[in-house]
């Protein structure tokens, strides 16, 4: 069985790619990765010409995804921590990068990320030596599909997305909070997000916030 399939459409004189993911999902649903591609997530029985309709049926959820296409969508750019930076490679570079005001040099991009991630795993551990959980927890990093981090509560870990490099550092406490509150509270019950609300009083906000993001999930 396909699992999945990719086709172009065109919307405002412009060409985008509809890159269908079908899972055992009840709903169906619709993002834009990084890429400007339009991802769309649904059921093993749905078909090409169901998509098209439901792409026809939702023009203005469309519409919206177009408009607010990430700016890092173009080759030379690069979003890091929420910021904007022009991205200039030099193979003869000295050091692997450089920031200087809003470019980033870089000969080594691999490098910029991983530190980044290292900066991401600081603030995790800053938040676990106050977070009252006994045992230590294990972070691991990879890329995830449409979620920035799973809490394994019986395993004693956290896994955060890779994607977490490109978001605002406020939102990525947000997301620590979240999966640390996890062990507290199984399900995302109001018991939970009171537990999450002691930790991240705003985390309403952050949740509003963190939509803008999601095409970073590829």
């Amino acid at each position: 069985m396909n699992n999945e399939f990719i086709f172009q459409i065109t919307r405002h004189n412009k060409t985008f790619t509809v890159h269908v993911v079908k899972k055992n999902v009840k709903r169906t649903s619709l993002r834009m990765n990084q890429f400007g591609e339009i991802i769309v997530t649904t059921n093993h029985h749905f078909k090409k010409e169901d998509v098209v309709r439901l792409l026809s049926l939702n023009t203005k959820i469309l519409d919206n995804m177009i408009n607010q296409m990430p700016k890092t969508c173009k080759e030379n750019e690069i979003m890091l921590f929420g910021n904007v930076y022009e991205g200039v490679n030099i193979p003869s570079f000295q050091v692997d990068y450089k920031i200087v005001d809003k470019t980033i040099y870089y000969k080594n991009i691999d490098k910029l990320y991983e530190d980044a991630l290292k900066e991401i795993e600081k603030q995790f551990n800053d938040f676990a030596r106050i977070y009252p959980h006994k045992e230590k927890v294990q972070l691991f990093f990879r890329k995830m599909r449409s979620r920035w981090g799973v809490c394994y509560m019986q395993k004693n870990k956290i896994v955060l997305t890779t994607a977490l490099v490109h978001v605002p550092k406020n939102i990525i406490q947000y997301v620590i909070v979240h999966e640390f509150c996890h062990f507290a509270q199984g399900n995302h019950s109001p018991a939970f997000y009171q537990e999450v609300s002691k930790y991240y009083p705003n985390y309403k906000e952050a949740q509003k916030e963190i939509k803008q993001y999601s095409y970073f999930l590829p």
